[in-house]
């Protein structure tokens, strides 16, 4: 068997985190590391960790000051020890499944994609798939859309490509951070293993008003991930996360009535150059590129009054 680490980051995770660790600790499969950091919460998150690890000699728990979610990834990776890193976020739970999946894990592989479920029932997977040599980009190029590309976690990641290639999470993104990291190691995959197993259960939660982004916030973002596509070679899927990236920014300008926030965003020269980019692929990318066009020469007012 070979040795994984389950990397958690948990700020304030008092109400799901005792379920998070039950459903890695109660696997069947027990090479296991249970790496936990607590992400300088307030709550009983720490007392929750060191609860776990006196009961079992496989958690590991981290403890450091507030830094968000992206230094406690880079935390966990740091303290991990096994030869293969799965991220699990504090408020999800795998599933039994999980262990199979651990017993098929080959040193031929580089990168394992399972599958995931909602508590609403929704399943997503790649179904039982191999991928090699040039296979691997054709493959990313096809489901970049794919919510399971722009997530970490539901994916066994080889440690040594991670420290081979000093890979870490962007400590100064806290939003799409995962998206980055995944596009990072994925120009190092020679070999891509998909899984129909479920693995994962995920919390679902798709209410954008619950982000925060100010324009020069979203630019700053919105630049990582613009050159970690145009590394790889996959831009198919940046309009999406541009045109979400937009909404949010709308939707704090327009809840703050913040018309100056709206004009940085169409005053910065990536901005411009990214939406230049995209009006000349297909009739998609062209229709939201004069929509991007027409409202940059409106007056903001009247562009803060449309629907998001």
């Amino acid at each position: 068997m070979v040795k994984v680490s389950v990397i958690i980051p948990a700020y304030n995770a008092e109400l799901h985190l005792s379920d998070c660790l039950d459903s890695v600790l109660s696997q069947a499969y027990t090479d296991l590391e249970v790496v936990v950091v607590n992400d300088g919460s307030s709550d009983r998150t720490l007392d929750i960790c060191n609860q776990h690890a006196a009961k079992d000699s496989r958690v590991l728990v981290v403890d450091k000051e507030n830094g968000g979610v992206s230094s406690s990834r880079n935390a966990g990776v740091e303290r991990a020890s096994g030869e293969w890193f799965f991220f699990l976020d504090s408020d999800d739970s795998l599933t039994p499944d999980f262990s199979n999946l651990c017993l098929q894990l080959d040193e031929s592989d580089d990168y394992v994609v399972a599958g995931y479920k909602t508590q609403l029932g929704k399943v997503e997977n790649f179904g039982d798939c191999v991928y090699r040599g040039s296979e691997v980009m054709t493959f990313v190029r096809q489901k970049s859309q794919s919510f399971l590309f722009k997530v970490c976690w539901c994916k066994f990641y080889k440690s040594s490509i991670i420290r081979q290639n000093n890979l870490c999470f962007n400590p100064n993104m806290f939003f799409s951070e995962d998206t980055a990291f995944v596009l990072s190691y994925l120009r190092f995959v020679k070999k891509i293993r998909t899984c129909s197993a479920t693995v994962y259960s995920y919390i679902e939660n798709s209410d954008d008003s619950k982000y925060v982004l100010s324009a020069s916030t979203a630019i700053r973002h919105l630049s990582v991930l613009y050159d970690n596509y145009k590394a790889l070679g996959v831009d198919s899927d940046f309009m999406w996360i541009l045109s979400f990236f937009y909404r949010i920014v709308l939707i704090n300008a327009k809840k703050n009535n913040n018309r100056a926030d709206m004009e940085v965003w169409y005053a910065d020269n990536k901005m411009q150059q990214i939406y230049s980019e995209l009006k000349v692929r297909t009739v998609r990318h062209f229709k939201f590129s004069v929509k991007y066009m027409l409202n940059r020469h409106l007056p903001v007012r009247n562009m803060l009054l449309q629907n998001v």
